[in-house]
């Protein structure tokens, strides 16, 4: 787990700060509903990704700047969300990524054993590709797989719901 810096988020902090607590060896409490809810007035700006409403996502992204800009600040919302970049290829206008569907994580990778006998139910991230594509004086922004094929599953619907927020 490493640290990645962003705006303020109490909520973050107070879980990094829980796991940092649980591997030096002590107990971590967990936050109650209520506190949940002091954190979440406490920073209205904050939008938690499972609270995306993936039905208002649309399959593409248009944003209404030119190629420069555009690639720029895609690329700073995927570091920023924390994606892991394999690549990225500026002159077809590709950013290459592996991304771990956050419904998976934390979920107990299989043993030896497991493995050996063929219990495979591991976590895997996918390859995708986010694609900024100009078109005049404006961009638009797509999730491809590994192959170039457009993505318009839930996981596309999530990473282009978490672009739409910092592309507004």
């Amino acid at each position: 787990t490493a640290w990645q810096p962003r705006p303020a988020d109490t909520e973050m902090e107070a879980e990094m700060l829980s796991r940092l607590l649980l591997r030096l060896g002590g107990k971590a409490t967990i936050a109650t509903p209520e506190q949940k809810a002091t954190v979440a007035a406490a920073t209205p700006n904050v939008v938690e990704p499972e609270r995306l409403d993936l039905g208002r996502v649309p399959n593409e992204l248009v944003v209404n700047e030119d190629f420069e800009r555009a690639w720029r600040r895609v690329g700073q919302s995927l570091d920023r969300h924390g994606f892991t970049l394999e690549d990225r290829d500026r002159r077809a206008g590709l950013f290459f990524l592996r991304y771990a569907d956050p419904d998976k994580a934390g979920k107990e990778e299989p043993g030896f054993f497991d493995r050996l006998f063929g219990k495979s139910e591991a976590a895997s991230a996918s390859k995708l590709r986010v694609s900024v594509k100009s078109e005049g004086n404006r961009s638009v922004v797509t999730v491809q797989n590994a192959q170039g094929q457009q993505q318009t599953d839930a996981m596309a619907k999530r990473i282009l719901g978490l672009l739409q927020q910092d592309l507004r």
